[in-house]
């Protein structure tokens, strides 16, 4: 245990996001947008990157007007 470090141990916690992509940005099944939102708790205003299927049957919501409410998705 004593050759162990922080930041080698750490490489085995953290989740490897860039080499976990499974969809390609540019793939036509999915609709990528980023949204603005206010906190509720009074934090400021938050970015996401939202993601969908482009033809949006079973999800049922509606990007745009949530954009115009200032709401956010309820997942």
């Amino acid at each position: 245990m004593g050759g162990l470090t922080v930041t080698s141990l750490m490489s085995f916690l953290m989740p490897d996001y860039k080499g976990q992509v499974q969809i390609a940005p540019e793939d036509a099944r999915v609709k990528s947008e980023y949204i603005e939102y206010k906190s509720p708790k009074g934090g400021g205003t938050i970015k996401g990157l939202l993601c969908m299927p482009a033809d949006n049957k079973k999800t049922g919501w509606d990007s745009g007007s949530a954009r115009k409410q200032g709401t956010k998705p309820a997942y």
